[in-house]
């Protein structure tokens, strides 16, 4: 059995942030903060995280 969950508003933030140029800890923090108009705050501990958690 298959199942799908969806992604995480920070895992989608971080993967929207790498689209343009490869990035890595405070600047992926800096673009999700600007592409989500400072809504969302990350620390760069979250970035070891974001992408496994659903």
């Amino acid at each position: 059995m298959v199942t799908t969950r969806g992604m995480s508003e920070q895992a989608f933030f971080i993967l929207t942030a790498l689209v343009d140029a490869p990035l890595h800890g405070y600047g992926i923090v800096g673009e999700v903060k600007t592409l989500s108009s400072d809504r969302l705050t990350l620390r760069v501990g979250t970035l070891c995280t974001a992408p496994s958690t659903g």
